[in-house]
């Protein structure tokens, strides 16, 4: 990403923050919307807490955009966790549709 990228992405994140949980919530009405089966792999979770945890993580990337090597770790660790909860690659098409 270029510094001007950087730039946006933390102007946008700083107009979207104070409104944290209705952009997770639309984040996720639209991913469940776009792919109904993506649904089932949140069936027993508690939406409340996994919308926070969404918006703690995308203030963490905003945070030390300007250096990825900071936040590429907990990334991949992320990632690998979904695989435990049954995420595909193929759900991440979604994901990055409903974003």
């Amino acid at each position: 990403m270029t510094p001007e990228s950087h730039r946006l992405v933390r102007e946008s994140w700083a107009a979207a923050a104070p409104h944290a949980d209705a952009v997770a919530r639309a984040f996720y009405d639209r991913l469940f919307e776009i792919d109904p089966d993506a649904r089932a792999l949140f069936g027993a979770t508690d939406m409340a807490a996994q919308r926070r945890k969404l918006v703690q993580m995308f203030d963490e990337i905003v945070r030390v955009i300007d250096d990825p090597e900071r936040y590429v770790p907990d990334l991949a660790a992320l990632g690998r966790r979904h695989v435990g909860y049954g995420a595909r690659d193929l759900d991440y098409d979604s994901v990055g549709a409903a974003l």
